[in-house]
């Protein structure tokens, strides 16, 4: 009787009792966040480019343009700077 209740018990603990099935939902997920984080970032950068566009009259989407790649590169900074103290 004690064996059967051990046995449904571990095929209840379902995907998360295999290691590497777990490991490779924690890599999803934080993958995941990165493409988030990525999208957030960009929609910042555009809305508040569009807004000081907006804002100062300009005809061209110069702050767009400009902030874009600023908010770019600092997003891959933070990046590097998570990976490199992880290690």
């Amino acid at each position: 009787m004690k064996n059967e209740d051990r046995d449904s018990n571990e095929d209840n603990r379902g995907f998360f009792s295999d290691p590497k099935k777990r490991s490779h939902l924690l890599l999803w997920t934080k993958y995941a966040g990165m493409a988030f984080q990525l999208f957030a970032t960009l929609v910042v950068a555009v809305l508040a480019g569009m807004g000081i566009d907006h804002l100062l009259g300009l005809e061209k989407p110069i702050f767009t343009a400009l902030l874009i790649p600023i908010f770019l590169f600092g997003f891959l900074y933070k990046l590097y700077l998570d990976i490199s103290q992880k290690k």
